[in-house]
Parts: structure tokens; C-alpha cells; sequence
């Protein structure tokens, strides 16, 4: 399932317990929601047994919760009504936004770590070296006298924001 996806990937990458509940409702007002619950480390050894015994009381009251309480109730009233005998912090809300933070810059770094022999190869074969970023979409040009420079000990960042 895509929940538990998530949790594995939180687990295996980032070490972190995870718990993803994710509802849909479909009909005339189609939604979804999910919540994801998670033990934020506070120390090296962020995962000791109190931790985990906590973790499991909080992801069995989360448990509780039933599709209709998520589409129907505000936020502060789902928290209260699966926590309220526990010590539970709100947090501001922060607004959601894609940004990615690639550049040429980060791309001459990755460059500068290939053999320069083996970069003017790709550029004799293609015409120049293309590094696409698959998660916004951008893609940097590099030609010959762009791995040259890159090559003689150039400083990416004061180099122009040539795309």
C-alpha cells in the first residue's frame, strides 16, 4: 500500500517510526486525507525503548480514527478527540510549496568530481552534457569550454545562472 511505502521509506532513510493513515471518500464531495505520525528524534538514540512504547499508545489511539471524523471535523477537534488525556503540542501551520533547490551551480560541483577526458567524451558524442533535475524539471547545458572552465579550477558560485 502507499502508506506503507511511506513508512518503510521513514524507516529504512530516515530511521524515524512512522505511522500513515490514509482515508478517501468518493461521491458527490470526493476527498482525501491521511495522517502521519512520527516519533522527531531528540537525541542520537532517538529510538530507546520508552520512545517506542509511547509510539505504539500514540499510533493506537490514531487508529481510532474513522474517515468520517477526518473529512468532518476541524483539525483541533480530531487532535482532542484521539489525545486529549495526552501532552500534545499545536504547532503553527505552514503553508505547503513545491521548491526545489537545484542549480548550476550544485551541477558544476557534481561535475567537477568526473574525470574532465571522460566529460569531453560525452560532449563529442552529444554535443554537450545535459543534467535534467527530475524533480522540478530543469535541465543544465554544459558544452566543451563549460568543462574546460569547470576543470581549471573554477568557482561555481560566482559563476552566471547560464541554464
Amino acid at each position: 500500500s502507499l502508506a506503507g511505502c511511506i513508512e518503510q521509506y521513514f524507516l529504512q532513510s530516515e530511521q524515524l517510526m512512522t505511522q500513515v493513515r490514509l482515508f478517501a471518500q468518493q461521491g458527490d464531495n470526493p476527498m482525501a486525507g491521511g495522517t502521519l505520525l512520527q516519533i522527531l528524534p531528540t537525541s542520537s538514540e532517538a529510538t530507546n525503548v520508552a520512545e517506542s512504547t509511547d509510539f505504539a499508545h500514540i499510533a493506537a489511539l490514531t487508529d481510532t480514527l474513522k474517515a468520517e471524523e477526518l473529512f468532518s471535523l476541524e483539525a483541533t477537534d480530531v487532535m482532542y478527540r484521539l489525545y486529549h488525556q495526552e501532552e500534545v503540542e499545536v504547532f503553527t501551520p505552514a503553508a505547503v510549496k513545491f521548491e526545489c533547490h537545484c542549480s548550476r551551480a550544485n551541477t558544476i560541483i557534481a561535475l567537477q568530481h568526473i574525470d574532465k577526458t571522460e566529460l569531453l567524451k560525452i560532449v563529442e558524442e552529444d554535443g554537450d552534457i545535459k543534467m535534467h533535475c527530475q524533480f522540478c524539471n530543469k535541465e543544465y547545458c554544459f558544452d566543451a569550454l563549460d568543462v574546460e572552465t569547470i576543470h581549471s579550477g573554477f568557482d561555481p558560485d560566482a559563476s552566471p545562472t547560464k541554464q
